[in-house]
């Protein structure tokens, strides 16, 4: 979890019920704190209503992918937690305890990337610029820009075209060629499986698959 920068009040943004039920209602339990929750779409939504705050924050913790934690520290509205005050952390391996430059403390993982159709693509792709390849045109699949994955795709297409998570610009222009490869977006993860099932779909992501991959490798450029 991320600390806001002068809060006011005992709250939490969060991403999920399973947040609420395992992290804000333990804290309640253990502390007679209550926990007023505001449950916001996703990453996107958490950066742009803490962004909209400035220094004037209605949130005292907020729960987030690491990229949105990051982009919020190098803006100054985040505060570092104190590491001291967190006991149970010495529980959790050295590299998974701490994310998002120091500003963040790692409460999941999970796995995501490019996800390819095994009957219609024959080999493994080795790089995202598979996503670009003129013979997957109009059998892609993107992550709906309100999506974490969708903030983890437009950093690699920076990094790809010039770019840095700093200076994302160039990776809008690279994502703006896809255009004409993009069959749906993936809201859906059970239509999306079936879009694969079916044939229609060849290649997409950044995605956390809703089935399980028959193999899983690291491509070769492009990755944050």
């Amino acid at each position: 979890m991320q600390a806001i920068k002068r809060g006011r009040r005992q709250a939490i943004k969060t991403i999920g019920a399973a947040a609420l039920r395992n992290i804000a209602a333990t804290f309640t339990a253990k502390t007679g704190a209550k926990v007023i929750a505001d449950r916001a779409d996703g990453t996107s939504g958490i950066v742009a209503k803490v962004k909209a705050a400035g220094d004037r924050p209605t949130y005292d913790v907020i729960t987030l992918a690491g990229v949105g934690a990051a982009g919020l520290g190098d803006a100054g509205l985040l505060l570092k937690p104190d590491l001291d005050k967190l006991p149970n952390l010495k529980e959790v391996a050295p590299q998974y305890r701490t994310g998002a430059n120091g500003f963040g403390i790692g409460y999941l993982l999970w796995s995501d990337g490019l996800v390819y159709n095994t009957s219609t693509v024959k080999s493994a792709p080795a790089s995202y610029e598979a996503l670009w390849d003129p013979k997957y045109s109009g059998r892609v699949f993107l992550p709906p820009p309100e999506w974490a994955e969708a903030v983890d795709l437009a950093i690699i297409a920076a990094k790809m075209n010039g770019g840095s998570q700093q200076n994302i610009e160039p990776g809008f222009r690279k994502l703006m060629q896809l255009k004409e490869h993009v069959m749906t977006l993936g809201e859906n993860p059970n239509q999306v499986a079936d879009l694969f099932r079916t044939g229609s779909l060849d290649i997409g992501g950044i995605y956390s698959p809703a089935f399980s991959p028959s193999r899983s490798a690291s491509p070769s450029t492009g990755w944050p």
